[in-house]
């Protein structure tokens, strides 16, 4: 009993690590941009970085930590099984390094595509980070993770603004971790005509929010 007890803490406490990791990055990186090319392979490599980076930190850790979080705040929920097969309350190595590789590695694949695509459409820095990583919420999040509609967890786990308020700020994190990454390795965007660029970016948010909002207001109302 007591080594899994210990097992648990280690657990949260090295996710809490890298969370944190990921926040000073934000916050000392965030301010920074490519200012050369790099050759291709080492462009590749500081894409590979960045998209690793903010998936296991952002995406992985910090996602890890929110799901505790919920778990803390539903306790009749304790005990029940997730759509993925978790039970909630149970911190395992085995899941959290499932989670990390799994949900992180995926998120953060995502967020640097999107960084490429738009992330010179955006505001530079952190706030451009911040706007990125809500862009992909809305593309992505009642598609396939974390509101889709389909997804009864939503049932188990709450206060429903609660989880919706802390996925919505994961993103954010995510959005800007990957701009920091970016920015202090090198990665740049691909540069796109702003006004043109900005109004397809315009038309892909109008076509996918309805969906999102719609996923949003069933959980609040579930």
């Amino acid at each position: 009993m007591l080594r899994t007890v210990l097992t648990d803490v280690a657990v949260v406490a090295v996710c809490a690590a890298m969370a944190a990791a990921g926040v000073w990055m934000v916050v000392r990186w965030g301010g920074e941009r490519a200012e050369r090319r790099l050759p291709v392979p080492r462009h590749l490599l500081a894409l590979a970085l960045t998209a690793a980076g903010s998936g296991l930190l952002a995406g992985g850790a910090a996602g890890r930590l929110v799901m505790g979080l919920l778990a803390i705040t539903s306790p009749d929920a304790a005990g029940s099984t997730t759509e993925a097969g978790a039970t909630i309350g149970e911190v395992t190595l085995g899941g959290t390094l499932g989670f990390l590789v799994f949900t992180g590695l995926g998120a953060g694949l995502l967020m640097t595509a999107l960084f490429l695509l738009a992330g010179s459409l955006v505001p530079r820095g952190r706030a451009g980070g911040a706007l990125l990583g809500l862009l992909l919420f809305v593309l992505v999040g009642s598609r396939a993770e974390p509101i889709r509609t389909e997804n009864f967890d939503f049932n188990l786990v709450g206060p429903d603004l609660l989880s919706l308020a802390c996925f919505t700020a994961l993103a954010a994190f995510q959005g800007m971790l990957t701009v920091a990454l970016a920015g202090h390795l090198g990665v740049r965007p691909v540069a796109f005509p702003r006004v043109a660029g900005r109004v397809v970016v315009g038309a892909v948010v109008l076509v996918a929010l309805p969906g999102f909002l719609a996923a949003a207001g069933d959980i609040l109302g579930g």
